[in-house]
């Protein structure tokens, strides 16, 4: 009791529309976020549902990934998948593709980064503020995480997991010349595969054609497209890897794929295509 008056007991707290868990959790505040991201999205694509998708990824972007206070939050909370989830069913919708597509599809052709590297390069950010603040007291807390807290120190668990997956010693954090934004997009250009940037370049291809019918009157019509992008006839889009082949040998490849009786007019255009492009 205090001053006559019964206290209530509460264990989650709303502050600037985050939630403080009394038991230091974060999965309250990231159920938070990803159901406030999913609203922000659907709000998005129902005012701009008409646009072009590469405009659609770009407003997705600027109004929906926020993520107000991912910036504390711990990186080992295997919750943070949820909102990474979210987000690529979201640009699933935005660039209307299968719900089989390939993750790092979506991000390549979003040219961003997959939304879990984005909250770590904005942790990094606000560890980087802290270590280098100009109040004593936060320096040498964040700076006592980093050197000795480790896994007992939430700041110092999320250093060690950015440091464990973007492979560098969380030592450099105390560097000021550290660039932690390098650090993440050298990572993810790393692990960019030759094989994913053509199958990106082809289905480009294909969305600009379905968006623009008339620039391929004479080789596609808009089923033929639609075909190719959303039912199972784009299965060698998502999962079949044709970098370094011959023109010819990816043909062969497709038919196998194709049923040429079912097709047969689907896959002479096709043929054609590859072989102006490929050969």
């Amino acid at each position: 009791m205090l001053a006559a008056s019964l206290l209530t007991l509460c264990y989650d707290a709303t502050a600037s529309s985050n939630i403080i868990s009394s038991h230091c959790l974060d999965d309250a505040d990231i159920f938070n976020r990803r159901n406030c991201m999913i609203g922000q999205v659907n709000s998005v694509l129902c005012y701009f549902g008409k646009l072009p998708s590469s405009v659609k990824s770009k407003l997705l972007y600027a109004y929906c990934s926020s993520l107000y206070g991912c910036e504390r939050w711990d990186l080992w909370n295997k919750n943070i998948d949820t909102v990474c989830v979210a987000w690529r069913k979201a640009l699933r919708r935005v660039w209307n593709l299968p719900f089989n597509a390939h993750c790092d599809i979506l991000f390549e052709l979003s040219n961003a980064l997959p939304v879990y590297d984005v909250i770590c390069k904005r942790v990094l950010a606000f560890i980087t503020k802290c270590v280098h603040s100009d109040c004593y007291i936060v320096k040498a807390v964040a700076r006592h995480a980093i050197l000795h807290g480790h896994m007992t120190s939430p700041i110092g668990r999320s250093a060690l997991y950015c440091g464990l997956r973007f492979k560098f010693d969380i030592g450099r954090l105390l560097d000021p010349r550290f660039d932690y934004c390098n650090l993440v997009w050298n990572n993810y250009l790393f692990n960019v595969s030759a094989e994913l940037l053509a199958n990106v370049s082809v289905l480009k291809d294909f969305l600009l054609f379905r968006n623009k019918p008339a620039l391929c009157s004479d080789m596609f019509n808009t089923d033929d497209i639609t075909c190719f992008i959303t039912t199972e006839h784009c299965e060698w889009l998502f999962g079949f890897h044709y970098a370094g082949q011959t023109g010819a040998a990816f043909v062969c490849q497709t038919q196998e794929l194709l049923s040429v009786n079912e097709n047969a007019r689907i896959l002479s255009a096709f043929e054609n295509r590859l072989r102006a492009g490929f050969v």
